[in-house]
């Protein structure tokens, strides 16, 4: 059970950390333009 909440916590922190840097690059991109 433990070893499940960890794997859902880091699939949570990837999923947060892919759509940070997305959501960064395409406002860095609509500012460029």
């Amino acid at each position: 059970m433990k070893s499940n909440l960890k794997t859902g916590l880091f699939i949570f922190i990837v999923i947060f950390l892919f759509s940070s840097i997305f959501l960064s690059s395409f406002a860095a991109e609509k500012e460029y333009k």
